[in-house]
């Protein structure tokens, strides 16, 4: 292990700890304010597979301007509200489910492809980022309006 790679590890492991930590304060205000112990597991899930997201990046030693370049590009499919909340709330969904990314995954250890391995584990990344700060799928009632906020 190179004294980069070792660097890496422990500014990733640094801020993984904070984000945790974060998630945890935000899990106890919680349920003293509501008691919404469901929310505050799918939270910590969210955050569990940001963190092993992370982790399979980092062991991989991807790029990491590609993660930050592409962190945030499942949000473009918000452009579908700018039809209706029922395309928008589809749209966002289809981007926002975990089903898409872990099958981009396999695919990508499958067939031995980096580039779709690492498709796979920045969008997983950006899934469970959400997921930790409380963003869920949408309903097409209003954009607000989440499967979290329902928990």
């Amino acid at each position: 292990m190179s004294l980069n790679t070792s660097i890496s590890y422990k500014i990733i492991l640094k801020v993984l700890v904070y984000m945790l930590m974060i998630v945890i304060k935000m899990a106890k205000l919680q349920l003293l304010r509501e008691n919404s112990m469901n929310k505050i597991l799918l939270q910590l899930e969210g955050a569990a597979i940001l963190l092993l997201s992370l982790y399979f990046y980092s062991y991989n030693q991807f790029s990491w301007l590609l993660f930050f370049v592409l962190l945030f590009a499942p949000d473009i499919s918000m452009i579908g509200y700018l039809f209706n909340n029922k395309v928008g709330a589809v749209l966002y969904n289809l981007f926002h489910t975990y089903s898409l990314p872990i099958g981009a995954v396999i695919l990508g250890v499958l067939l031995s492809s980096e580039v779709v391995l690492e498709i796979g584990l920045i969008w997983s990344a950006h899934i469970g980022m959400d997921r930790m700060i409380g963003y869920g799928l949408k309903y097409s009632t209003h954009f607000k309006d989440t499967h979290l906020n329902r928990v």
